[in-house]
């Protein structure tokens, strides 16, 4: 009886499987998921990212915005001469040429509105000055 125990006991992992215990050294697998630190770092990055690009794409669209207003000032100064050439004086319309003539013009993307009037030192016969005020933001 004494030399069955002894068996049990000192047979070491092997004999202990003989008892219905097993003990093994599993390491755990990894999942399929990701932990929090790597989500974090995710995050983290795009945050750079986001931190870097907003700024640059929002003064991108301010600077196309800026184009468009003045391509808009080029043609109505064209517009303005092409009157003066006919009418020998300037008109307070943004657009004389067109029928009815429109006081004020909004650019393609409603992102500046120009107006037409005579500059501080004449009158609208001799000069004129075309301003284009932005709309919104």
């Amino acid at each position: 009886m004494l030399s069955d125990k002894a068996d049990n006991y000192s047979g070491g992992l092997a004999n202990t499987a003989r008892c219905g215990v097993s003990i093994s050294a599993h390491r755990f697998a990894p999942s399929g998921g990701f932990s929090l630190i790597e989500l974090m770092i995710v995050v983290a990055i795009i945050g750079v990212l986001a931190a870097v690009a907003l700024p640059a794409y929002q003064q991108s669209v301010r600077s196309s915005g800026r184009v468009e207003a003045q391509s808009l000032l080029l043609r109505i100064a064209a517009n303005q001469e092409r009157f003066y050439s006919d009418n020998n004086s300037y008109s307070t319309n943004a657009d004389p040429l067109s029928s009815p003539a429109v006081a004020l013009l909004t650019s393609e993307s409603a992102l500046y509105e120009v107006a037409v009037a005579a500059c501080a030192s004449g009158t609208i016969a001799s000069c004129f000055v075309a301003t284009a005020t932005p709309q919104g933001d």
